[in-house]
Parts: C-alpha cells; sequence; structure tokens
C-alpha cells in the first residue's frame, strides 16, 4: 500500500537525441525532452500517479505538436484539416485543442487569412461563386466563416465576362444556339449562378450568316448518314429524324426546312 501512496520510484534516467527514458524498478517510461527539461526529475524521486500521467500528457502533446508543425513546413492547413490530421494521430480532445490553440496563438494557422489568400486565388482562376464555396468546404473551413463573404453581382459578371473569349474560342465549330447553350452551361460548372450566366450569354456574337449556314449544310449530311442507317427503307422516318435533330442543335426550324428541302 506504501508504494501505490506515494508512487513509483526513480532509478535511472537516460536521455537520448530525442527522448528520455526513465526506469522504474519493474518498468519504464519513455518521455520527450520538452517534458523532461519541464519537470524536476532525478534518481530517488518518487512520482505519483498523477506525475506519471503529466509526463505522458505532455510528451503526447510534444509528439502531436511537432507533427503539427511539421505538416506546417510542407503546407497550408485549415483548423478543420489540422484537426483532422492531429486526431489520425490517436490524440484526445483535450490534447487537439491544446494544440490548435497554441497554433491559432502563434498565428501558424489562421483560417480568416487562409480564406484571403483562396478568394485571391479565385479571382485569378474566375471561379463563380458556388465553386469558391464549394471548394472552402471541401477544404475544411467552417460554415460561418463563409457565410461572411461577400459576392458581389458585378465582380462575379466580370469574372464570367473573362471565360468568354476561351470558351468562345472552344465551341466555335458550334451553330449560335448551341454555342450559346454550351458557354450557358459551362460558366454554371465554374460557379456562376444561372442569372450571371444568363446576362452574360448576351456578350456572345452570333456568327456570320454563312458561316451558320455552312455549319446547318455540314450537320444536316452528316445526320442524312445516320438517319438513313437507322432508316433505310424508310423516307418519312429519315426527314422526321433529320429535322428533330436540328433543331434540336439549336438551328432555326425556317432554316432547317429550307435545307432540308434542297
Amino acid at each position: 500500500m506504501q508504494q501505490e501512496n506515494t508512487g513509483k520510484i526513480i532509478t535511472k534516467i537516460r536521455p537520448s537525441e530525442k527522448k528520455v527514458t526513465i526506469y522504474f524498478s519493474k518498468e519504464k517510461l519513455e518521455i520527450s525532452l520538452e517534458a523532461y527539461s519541464n519537470s524536476y526529475l532525478y534518481v530517488g524521486k518518487s512520482l505519483t500517479r498523477k506525475e506519471i500521467n503529466d509526463l505522458k500528457r505532455m510528451t503526447s502533446l510534444d509528439a502531436g505538436l511537432k507533427y503539427a508543425l511539421n505538416l506546417l513546413k510542407k503546407s497550408i492547413y485549415t483548423e478543420y484539416r489540422m484537426r483532422e490530421k492531429l486526431y489520425s494521430k490517436e490524440l484526445n480532445k483535450n490534447e487537439v485543442d491544446s494544440i490548435i490553440k497554441f497554433l491559432k496563438q502563434n498565428d501558424l494557422i489562421n483560417d480568416d487569412v487562409f480564406i484571403e489568400d483562396f478568394l485571391l486565388e479565385a479571382e485569378e482562376k474566375n471561379y463563380g461563386k458556388y465553386k469558391i464555396i464549394q471548394k472552402l468546404n471541401d477544404l475544411g473551413i467552417f460554415e460561418d466563416k463563409i457565410k461572411k463573404i461577400k459576392f458581389l453581382e458585378s465582380k462575379e459578371i466580370l469574372k464570367a465576362k473573362r471565360l468568354l473569349p476561351n470558351l468562345d474560342r472552344k465551341y466555335k465549330n458550334y451553330n449560335f444556339e448551341k454555342k450559346k447553350s454550351n458557354i450557358y452551361n459551362a460558366l454554371i460548372r465554374q460557379g456562376f449562378d444561372s442569372s450571371v450566366a444568363s446576362s452574360v450569354i448576351k456578350n456572345v456574337k452570333p456568327s456570320p450568316e454563312k458561316e451558320e449556314q455552312r455549319k446547318l449544310k455540314e450537320d444536316y449530311l452528316k445526320t442524312l448518314k445516320k438517319a438513313e442507317q437507322k432508316y433505310p427503307d424508310n423516307r418519312f422516318k429519315q426527314k422526321e429524324y433529320i429535322f428533330h435533330y436540328l433543331v434540336g442543335k439549336g438551328y432555326r426550324y425556317v432554316d432547317v426546312v429550307k435545307e432540308m428541302e434542297k
């Protein structure tokens, strides 16, 4: 009972480059250099259970903090992602909270600064509102911070307009209506809302009349071959197939009829 009350007596202390090993009569305890330097330990000292648990806790914190600092040397982390990493090392909530508190106090993780940097990058890449929100969610930014971000429609339209030249070239081989439709969908995928996309596609210039006619003729001939293969003995079905396909691609009803009559 005496040993239970007074704790365990240190019989030997062996420091090394990365840790310190404390020996008792029948067991040993490995602690971090920081835990050792912050404690008054010597051979013959009796340690209570609480003192031993405190040494273990300090060692665990030291290991977790070193791990966090090594991660931050390689990349920037949000608070949420850093918590995930620390929990993966089997640290408990109190230990993780202590490490996060230290990192925040020393400005080593700062979600507000992270958001500012990300928004600058998103501006350069012309990300729309919803793509920005989705990426910040994926990166672990908390919802309350995301809600504080202001998305001015004028800026959203400006970013979307900057994408127009590349999108116009990308879909240059489509007829005018289909090109507008593809550009609209591309802007939606880029994260812009429907009102911004609708506003911006008004700036898409129609192809010259001769160019539009050339595309219609080209598509008509391709569709005709498909129709003849699909309905080899049915002219009515062929015409029906061609008509619906070309109108579906965005060609005007009148132009499709004229081309088919030729």
